[in-house]
């Protein structure tokens, strides 16, 4: 008899009063969310413009001044009024949200949705419905409050209303975040192939393919990694293209991230990462891990802070640099893996790996003396332990691209300058010892010392190693340096090949070189090795800046000879290659290089 009382009851007189309790706090709580929403927006996401900051900063003043009026009006007056209150409010809030909507950009170059409108939009959708709630509360006891004897009993309407009050809150807490993620997402470009890659074949380079834009880009065995933009504000935007063809392939674009870095290539060239930061938080780091075939997105890793210099990236770490003495691995979801750092006296100077091991060349100086030391250490890739380590016996330098590494032999460049000391003006004399280790034990392997390939007055072209192959009986590493001619004008752009396997000289090419690299130049990649064992170069011969005679040039693997290599005809005339960047590919070599007087970059490819 009690049990059927008390649904009656219910059915009656407790159903509506508690719906109301239920809504209006709802509704209140609604209206706190988007009232700390604006403020998390205002106060902790940095703004794109300051139109955009005031529009934002005055709206959450008034936003908050309104929730605190309707709130009060919930309190003191409840019924129509409070109704009314909420109604008003929520025809507000759409307006503003309406607003919001209005002024978020269609994202692509130099324009992106900023996290701040997201949040901003997500606080006036929870405004509109802590208004409408608080009007279909009111209409639920037609804006009457229920008299006492239809109250349900206060433990009731505690648990009713504390869950309704939860179940908002956990809304907005869910939202934040997913709005973050809305924002990410809406700001992406990107497409993914399932196609398969070029096939490897041996190059003839005698005719010139495809054309296109490119601001420099990264030889992949899935085609031409091509930079979209570069400089200061370049997005991380890439596009990879079949570089014989130039047709896409996919293509990932970031457009609310600045580029922090280079991409960077896992060792076995199945994965590129792209480092950034968020426009409108430099504070916020990322990489995103892209498979190189398909361009599917492996990992999308985020960093509070600056995580310093990508140096790395393989199946399961990122290898940053946060400073000259030290590395960082963190595993893709940005967990600390292990840390590295440099004896005393050593900075890091190149990094290197294989995916098992993290190999080290390090810039050290003498306890003993003022000579400059170098040496390498391998790591563990999975627990940071080191592994081995050498140290040079000459004295000099590991310099960046002085070192690399083959499935059996890390290779290093020890340079020092044997200039005289009083010759200020005088052509530097470099001199390079060369040393193969074996990478499983850190055993010397051969050494070449003392070599002198030439003087030279470009010390932006001092000496940078490639291979050409990596196969131990076929294979070269390829030491290239520009060089002054002796007793004449004009200089020479030379790569000197030496053998895997022994060390032995292979072969040794030049091409004139009117025009002298600077600083921003990187004459490191006028040169490129190819498997077969040749070498792919590019010169300037004229003495005239303003009349170019740019060419490009293969060598080897046997012989000293180069031939000249074609090259469109529509560039012939231009200075394409005192900067430009030869990348390899499967099917082709690719030149990119900027455009003088034009905002994108170009590239061409020969086969």
């Amino acid at each position: 008899m009690i049990i059927s009382r008390r649904r009656s009851q219910w059915k009656t007189g407790w159903g509506k009063p508690l719906l109301r309790s239920a809504l209006l706090y709802a509704g209140g709580s609604a209206l706190a969310a988007c009232a700390i929403l604006l403020a998390i927006a205002v106060f902790t996401e940095p703004g794109t413009g300051e139109t955009t900051g005031t529009f934002l900063a005055v709206g959450m003043i008034v936003g908050c001044l309104a929730v605190g009026v309707v709130l009060t009006i919930m309190v003191t007056n409840p019924g129509w009024a409070t109704g009314l209150a909420g109604g008003v409010f929520a025809v507000g809030a759409a307006i503003s949200g309406w607003l919001v909507y209005l002024t978020m950009p269609d994202p692509g170059e130099l324009a992106y949705i900023a996290h701040r409108h997201a949040l901003a939009a997500l606080a006036f959708v929870f405004g509109v419905l802590g208004g409408g709630l608080l009007v279909l509360g009111e209409m639920a006891t037609d804006g009457k409050v229920p008299a006492p004897r239809w109250r349900p009993p206060v433990d009731m309407t505690v648990r009713v209303s504390v869950l309704a009050m939860a179940v908002v809150v956990v809304a907005a807490g869910a939202g934040a975040p997913a709005m973050h993620e809305w924002t990410d997402a809406a700001n992406t470009d990107a497409t993914v192939t399932d196609s398969d890659a070029p096939r490897a074949a041996r190059l003839a380079l005698d005719a010139t393919r495809a054309q296109g834009a490119a601001d420099g880009g990264v030889g992949t065995p899935a085609g031409l990694l091509a930079l979209d933009e570069t400089g200061e504000h370049a997005s991380v935007a890439v596009t990879m293209r079949d570089a014989a063809t130039g047709a896409e392939r996919w293509h990932h674009r970031r457009w609310n991230r600045a580029a922090s870095g280079p991409p960077v290539l896992s060792a076995d060239r199945g994965l590129v990462a792209l480092p950034g930061k968020r426009r409108d938080d430099t504070t916020m780091r990322y990489v995103s891990i892209l498979d190189v075939k398909s361009g599917a997105l492996r990992a999308d890793v985020p960093f509070d802070g600056d995580p310093g210099t990508l140096r790395a990236v393989t199946s399961h770490l990122l290898i940053h640099a946060p400073t000259k003495t030290a590395l960082e691995a963190r595993d893709h979801s940005a967990g600390m893996r292990w840390k590295y750092q440099a004896p005393n006296d050593c900075e890091i100077s190149t990094v290197d790996d294989d995916d098992v091991r993290v190999v080290l060349g390090l810039a050290c100086r003498s306890d003993t003396d003022t000579k400059d030391r170098a040496g390498v250490v391998a790591l563990d890739a999975a627990t940071g332990q080191k592994r081995w380590s050498w140290r040079a016996k000459a004295e000099g330098h590991i310099y960046k691209n002085g070192l690399v590494i083959t499935p059996e032999l890390v290779v290093a460049d020890v340079r020092r300058d044997a200039s005289p000391k009083d010759g200020m003006f005088a052509a530097r004399k470099f001199r390079h010892d060369l040393n193969a280790i074996s990478i499983q034990t850190g055993e010397k392997e051969w050494r070449r010392k003392n070599l002198h390939l030439g003087d030279t007055y470009a010390t932006a072209c001092a000496g940078t190693l490639q291979l050409a192959g990596d196969d131990p009986r076929t294979g070269s590493v390829v030491l290239g340096e520009c060089h002054q001619v002796s007793g004449e004008a004009g200089a020479t752009f030379d790569v000197a090949a030496y053998s895997l396997k022994s060390g032995k000289k292979r072969y040794k090419a030049k091409a004139d070189l009117g025009y002298a690299p600077m600083r921003k130049e990187k004459a490191g990649n006028w040169f490129a090795g190819l498997p077969d064992g040749r070498v792919i170069m590019a010169a300037d011969a004229s003495m005239d800046l303003n009349r170019p005679k740019c060419r490009l040039y293969e060598a080897g693997p046997d012989s000293s000879d180069k031939d000249e290599l074609p090259v469109p005809a529509r560039f012939a005339k231009t200075d394409w290659c005192r900067r430009a960047s030869l990348h390899v590919t499967p099917n082709s070599v690719a030149v990119s290089f900027p455009v003088t007087g034009a905002d994108d970059g170009s590239y061409f490819s020969i086969t």
